[in-house]
């Protein structure tokens, strides 16, 4: 894994400095994306996002509002926000609706 070290955070919001961190100090970004009537701290999540962590990717389990509607505008939204740009360092797990939702 190669790090990136001098580059200043830009000054700007908690989310964005976030985001620019993944960019700067790791190389792989998963977004684990959860399905149907669930969350983050369901099933498998919490330990996948332990194991990838300890081999230095930058791993956010993502909160889709309404689970257990799941609008698709609603979801497609929460994604965007939180992924912001896709590049071929970013990666998804999901899991059930999770994968239709982030295929989007």
């Amino acid at each position: 894994m190669k790090r990136i070290t001098g580059a200043a955070a830009p000054e700007t919001s908690a989310h964005a400095h976030k985001v620019f961190l993944a960019y700067t100090l790791y190389m792989n970004r998963v977004f684990i994306v959860h399905g149907w009537a669930s969350s983050p701290e369901d099933a498998w999540f919490p330990w996948l996002k332990i194991e990838l962590e300890k081999h230095g990717c930058f791993v956010q389990a993502l909160v889709l509002p309404e689970p257990k509607r799941a609008a698709p505008d609603a979801w497609l939204a929460a994604i965007q926000d939180a992924v912001g740009t896709v590049d071929v360092d970013t990666y998804f797990v999901s899991h059930s609706l999770g994968c239709r939702a982030s295929a989007l």
